[in-house]
C-alpha cells in the first residue's frame, strides 16, 4: 500500500527504498504468495504510470496468479477485481468471470455491498458476451438495485446502460427500450444531458433493428445535434453510424454515404478497427438490401479484411503475452535459484571454517569420523532421492493417462472412490463427456489427428475447470470430470463453460482446422456415498449422456436427481429418463 502511495505521489526515490524492502522480505519469505502479489502489483502500478500498457497487463496478471493463493483478503479483492476489468476490455471473459467470482467471494464473506456492486456490475457484461443473459441481467439488476438506493446516480446511469446492451444481445428489444425510457427519466431528473442524449442513440439503434426507420433517424438526429453542438466526437460518430444506414433504407443515398463517411473518419482516427468493421457489416446489410450490390459487396470486402486483421493480431498479442509471461516466470525461477545458490554457498563457507576448527581441536579421529558420516548422509540422501523419483515415476504411469496427461480409469477406482466415499461433507457433480462423431474424425482423417484432437481436448477441458477438480480418461473419446458443487446453478455453470470451451475455437491439426462438439451427462451427489452409490452415479451420468446425444449433440443433459444412500435405484431406473433431464447449451 505504500509502495502504492509513493507510486501515485511520483516519489521515485521511495519507490525504489520500498521495493528494496520488498526484496528483503521476499529473501525471508520465499514462498509468500501475498508478498509476491505485493511486488508484482508495484511493478503494475509504475508501468501505468509510464503509459506501458502491455508491462502493466503482464505484471498484473502475475500478482492474480499468487494472490487467487493467498491469505490476504484485501489484497485478493483488490488485485482480483483490477484483473478482471483489464481482461473484460481485452475480451478475456472468461478470465475475467473467473477473477470477478474470486473477488466476490471476498466481497461476500464480509459483507461489503459497495465492492460485492462493483463486481457484480464487471462480471454481468463478461457474462453478457460469452451469452450468459439470465446470470448477466442477474448481476446487473442486483448492482443497480444497490447504486440506486444509495443515490449514486452516474453509476446507476451507467448500470441501466449496460442493462439495455444486455437485453439487445438476448434480442429482447422491447425491453431494452423500456430500460433506455427509465434511465432518460433519471437522468433528466438529474440534468445529465450527455446520459440523455447517449440514450437517445441506443433508443434510435433499436427502433433501426425494428425497421422503423424514420422513427430512429428523429432519434439519432437528436443526438447528432447535441453532440456537435458540445464537442463530443464519440457521439457523433455513434449517431452518424445510425443516420448512415437510416438513409439507405429512406432512399438518400447521398446523405447516407456523408454519415457513414464521417463516422469511419472519427474511428479510423482513433484505430477503432472493431468499431470500423461493425460499420462496414451494418452498411453492406443495408445497402445489399435496397439492391445496391456492387457497393455491398465492396463493404463487405473491406468488413472481412478488417475481421481478419484483428482476429489476428488479438492472436499475436495472445502469443506475445504468454510468451512474455513464460519468460518472466522463467527469470523469476532463476532469480530465486541465483539467491538459493548464495544462500547454500553462504552455508557451505561457514561449515567450511567450522571443519577447520574441528580439524585443529579434534585431529585427524575426528575428520575421519566427520567425512564418514558425510559419505553415509550423502548415500542415503541419493537414495531417498531415487526412491522418490521412482515412486514418483510409478505413480505417473499407474494413474496418469498416456496420451492426453490425464487420470486414467486406475486413478478413479484406487484413489478417487475411496477419498469420495469417506467425504461426507461436500457434494460432488460426475459431468460424463464424449466427443460428437469422433469416429468420423478417425475415419476421415486417420488416428493420428484423432490423437492431436484428443490432446488439445483435454487441455482445454483442464483450462476450464478448477485446481481441484478431477478430469479422468475412461477411455477412448470418452472423459469424466468430478467437480465439487455447492447448488444446481454452479454445475449448470460448469457444464456451459465445458461446451463454450470446445466449441468456441476450431481444433488445429496436421489435417486442419475442425469443428468439435461435445456432448455431456451430469448427476449431483449428496454428500453421503459409498462406492455403489459412485457406481450408479456414472451409469445414470451416461444415460444423461445418451439423452443429450439424441437430443442433438452440442449440449448437456442433468439427471435431476440427488443421489445419496437413501436413493430408490430401482424406482429411478422405472422411471422415464426424458422426465428427469434437464437440457443445457453453451449459449
Amino acid at each position: 500500500y505504500r509502495c502504492y502511495l509513493e507510486v501515485y505521489s511520483q516519489q521515485p526515490d521511495a519507490v525504489q527504498t520500498t521495493l528494496e524492502e520488498y526484496h528483503n522480505l521476499k529473501v525471508t519469505f520465499a514462498n509468500s504468495r501475498s508478498i509476491n502479489a505485493s511486488e508484482e502489483l508495484c511493478f503494475a502500478w509504475q508501468a501505468y504510470e509510464r503509459k506501458d500498457y502491455a508491462t502493466y497487463d503482464l505484471h498484473l496478471e502475475k500478482a492474480y496468479q499468487h494472490v487467487s493463493h493467498s491469505d490476504s483478503a484485501v489484497l485478493r479483492y483488490w488485485t482480483s477485481v483490477t484483473f478482471a476489468g483489464v481482461t473484460s476490455a481485452l475480451g478475456r471473459y472468461n478470465d475475467s468471470i473467473e477473477a470477478s467470482q474470486l473477488a466476490l467471494d471476498v466481497a461476500l464473506k464480509n459483507r461489503e455491498e459497495a465492492r460485492e456492486s462493483y463486481v457484480r456490475s464487471i462480471l454481468a457484461l463478461s457474462e453478457a458476451e460469452l451469452g450468459y443473459y439470465e446470470d448477466a441481467l442477474k448481476n446487473n439488476q442486483l448492482a443497480l438495485d444497490w447504486y440506486l438506493d444509495k443515490g449514486y446516480t452516474q453509476s446507476a446511469l451507467e448500470l441501466y446502460q449496460n442493462r439495455g446492451y444486455i437485453l439487445i444481445g438476448k434480442n429482447d428489444l422491447s425491453e431494452a427500450s423500456k430500460i433506455f425510457e427509465a434511465a432518460i427519466q433519471l437522468a433528466v431528473s438529474e440534468n445529465a444531458e450527455k446520459s440523455i442524449y447517449s440514450m437517445h442513440s441506443n433508443l434510435a439503434a433499436i427502433e433501426q433493428r425494428k425497421g422503423n426507420y424514420q422513427e430512429s433517424n428523429r432519434l439519432a438526429e437528436r443526438s447528432l445535434k447535441y453532440a456537435n453542438e458540445n464537442s463530443d466526437e464519440s457521439l457523433v460518430a455513434h449517431a452518424n453510424s445510425i443516420i448512415a444506414v437510416n438513409y439507405i433504407y429512406l432512399d438518400q443515398y447521398k446523405e447516407a454515404k456523408k454519415a457513414f463517411e464521417q463516422a469511419q473518419s472519427y474511428f479510423k482516427k482513433y484505430e477503432l478497427k472493431k468499431n470500423i468493421a461493425s460499420n462496414y457489416a451494418g452498411w453492406s446489410d443495408a445497402l445489399a438490401a435496397v439492391g445496391k450490390y456492387k457497393e455491398a459487396y465492396e463493404a463487405q470486402t473491406e468488413y472481412f479484411k478488417l475481421n481478419e486483421e484483428i482476429f489476428n493480431s488479438e492472436r499475436e498479442g495472445r502469443m506475445q503475452r504468454l510468451k512474455s509471461l513464460y519468460k518472466s516466470v522463467e527469470k523469476d525461477r532463476e532469480i530465486q535459484q541465483l539467491r538459493e545458490s548464495n544462500r547454500i554457498k553462504s552455508i557451505e563457507v561457514a561449515n567450511s571454517q567450522l571443519e577447520k576448527r574441528v580439524f585443529w581441536l579434534s585431529g585427524i579421529i575426528g575428520l575421519l569420523i566427520i567425512l564418514l558420516l558425510f559419505i553415509m548422509y550423502r548415500r542415503v540422501l541419493v537414495k531417498n532421492v531415487n526412491l522418490e523419483d521412482r515412486n514418483t515415476k510409478l505413480d505417473q504411469q499407474r494413474y496418469q493417462d498416456r496420451l492426453t496427461r490425464t487420470f486414467n480409469r486406475r486413478y478413479l477406482d484406487k484413489k478417487l472412490k475411496p477419498a469420495l466415499k469417506t467425504d461426507e461433507d461436500n457434494s460432488y457433480t460426475f459431468l460424463l463427456l464424449d466427443i460428437d462423431h469422433f469416429k468420423q474424425v478417425n475415419d476421415t482423417f486417420g488416428h493420428l489427428v484423432g490423437d492431436e484432437v484428443l490432446v488439445e481436448f483435454s487441455n482445454r477441458l483442464k483450462q476450464s475447470i478448477r485446481g481441484e477438480d478431477h478430469l479422468i480418461r475412461l477411455g477412448g473419446e470418452e472423459f469424466l470430470i468430478i467437480v465439487k458443487s455447492h447448488h444446481d446453478t454452479d454445475d449448470h455453470r460448469v457444464a456451459r463453460k465445458l461446451l463454450a470451451s470446445i466449441s468456441s475455437e476450431k481444433f488445429e491439426t496436421s489435417g486442419g482446422e475442425l469443428s468439435i462438439t461435445m456432448s455431456v451427462g451430469l448427476v449431483r451427489t449428496s454428500p453421503k456415498r459409498n462406492s455403489q452409490i459412485i457406481d450408479y452415479a456414472i451409469e445414470y451420468a451416461d444415460r444423461a449422456l445418451y439423452h443429450a446425444k439424441e437430443n442433438g449433440r452440442n449440449q448437456a443433459a442433468c439427471l435431476n436427481s440427488n443421489f445419496s444412500a437413501e436413493t430408490d435405484f430401482d424406482e429411478l431406473l422405472k422411471a422415464s429418463v426424458e422426465s428427469l433431464v434437464t437440457t443445457l447449451k453453451s449459449n
